[in-house]
């Protein structure tokens, strides 16, 4: 079953979220899956960057793949049960890294033949927590948080794992990119405009509100706080 927990934000609107630990969750409560599957279609194929198109059975198969193992889901919905935001981790290793980075129809257009010996020399023979995807409901931007919904999903999979490391990749100047930098990630830009950030986070707590301290290069740490 899912966990579930609400807020107000500042224009006093209440956003719920769901958390998920496999998909065998997500699936026990249909509605949610079904609801998640069509804001996942729209935010990619609407997406100025991206511009994707999935079917249904596409995105079943990436969320049944990528919430095996040591997994963690989380979505933002509201009221009514739209979906207005996810983000889903997997602490993988290199291989499983590129095998779903393969499955993103962008990747494919642009595809490296060298990409899965630049990940597995990042990477150095270690796991990581590997952000799959992250999306916001065009009409929801500004409105919902990427720290509600990043640093839930990545604290829960490295309480589950004692991973810390974090691995991610986008496109420059998105607003995942800018939350990277501010965080002093390692920042691998490669030959077709993809940009890899690595990181490492510890997470902690001040009062009911969950951080994460992000561990920056060359042993200095920057906090970087939930909105």
């Amino acid at each position: 079953m899912p966990r579930t927990s609400a807020i107000i934000n500042r224009q006093h609107r209440e956003l719920s979220f769901a958390a998920y630990a496999s998909f065998d969750d997500l699936a026990a409560d249909g509605a949610m899956m079904d609801a998640l599957i069509e804001q996942y279609q729209r935010v990619f194929g609407e997406s100025e960057v991206w511009s994707e198109t999935y079917a249904r059975e596409d995105v079943l198969a990436k969320l049944r793949d990528e919430l095996a193992g040591e997994a963690s889901l989380r979505i933002c919905h509201d009221r009514s049960g739209t979906v207005l935001g996810f983000c889903w981790a997997q602490l993988l290793d290199a291989a499983a890294v590129m095998r779903a980075v393969d499955t993103i129809k962008f990747y494919q257009a642009m595809a490296l033949p060298d990409l899965p010996d630049r990940i597995d020399a990042l990477l150095s023979g270690t796991r990581v927590l590997y952000v799959h995807d992250l999306g916001i409901a065009r009409s929801a931007r500004g409105r919902v948080p990427l720290t509600q919904l990043i640093y839930p999903v990545l604290a829960d999979v490295a309480r589950r794992t004692g991973h810390g490391r974090v691995l991610f990749w986008t496109m420059l100047e998105t607003r995942v990119s800018t939350l990277a930098r501010r965080a002093q990630f390692v920042e691998c830009p490669m030959p077709n405009g993809m940009r890899f950030h690595l990181g490492e986070f510890r997470a902690h707590h001040e009062g009911n509100v969950l951080g994460l301290r992000w561990m920056a290069p060359k042993e200095t740490a920057a906090a970087v706080h939930v909105d």
